[in-house]
C-alpha cells in the first residue's frame, strides 16, 4: 500500500515557498509537487526548502516546468498565486489533474461572478486561508 502523498503548491512566492517550508514538519511521506512559471520564485522556494531539509528522507521534491508535468492525481493542492490570475490557474489546473482537497491562499476572487465561477469547478473539499480577515 503506497502511503506517500502527493501535494501540489501551485505558486511558490512568498507564501508558497513558506507553505514548502512547513510541509517539512509533517510526519507523512510526500512527493511535493512545485509550480511557478516564475524561475526565480522557484529558486527562492528551493532555496528555503534546503535551509530546513537538512536531509529529511521521506520527502522529495519536484519541479514542473509545465502545467502538464503535474500528476494526474493530486491529494492536495495549496493554491498560492494572486487572486488576479486564480479563476483560470484553477481551470488549468482541474483540466490536467484530479484534486482531491483545496487550500487556498489570499484573497479568492476578484469579483463575484468570479466566486461563483470557483464555486462551479472547485467539486471537493476546499478550505481559504484568510485568517488576519478574522483577526481585525
Amino acid at each position: 500500500m503506497n502511503t506517500t502523498k502527493k501535494i501540489l503548491i501551485y505558486g511558490v512566492g512568498q507564501i508558497g515557498s513558506r507553505h514548502l517550508q512547513g510541509l517539512i514538519y509533517s510526519k507523512l511521506s510526500l512527493e511535493i509537487f512545485l509550480y511557478d512559471p516564475s524561475k526565480e520564485s522557484i529558486q527562492v522556494a528551493i532555496s528555503r526548502w534546503s535551509e530546513v531539509s537538512d536531509g529529511v528522507s521521506n520527502k522529495k521534491i519536484i519541479l514542473c516546468k509545465d502545467i502538464t508535468d503535474i500528476p494526474k492525481e493530486i491529494d492536495v493542492v495549496i493554491h498560492a498565486t494572486s487572486a488576479e490570475h486564480r479563476l483560470q490557474s484553477i481551470l488549468n489546473l482541474i483540466e490536467v489533474s484530479s484534486i482531491k482537497f483545496w487550500l487556498i491562499e489570499k484573497v479568492l476572487a476578484q469579483s463575484c461572478k468570479q466566486l461563483d465561477q470557483l464555486g462551479d469547478c472547485i467539486k471537493t473539499n476546499a478550505w481559504v486561508n484568510t485568517p488576519r480577515r478574522e483577526l481585525d
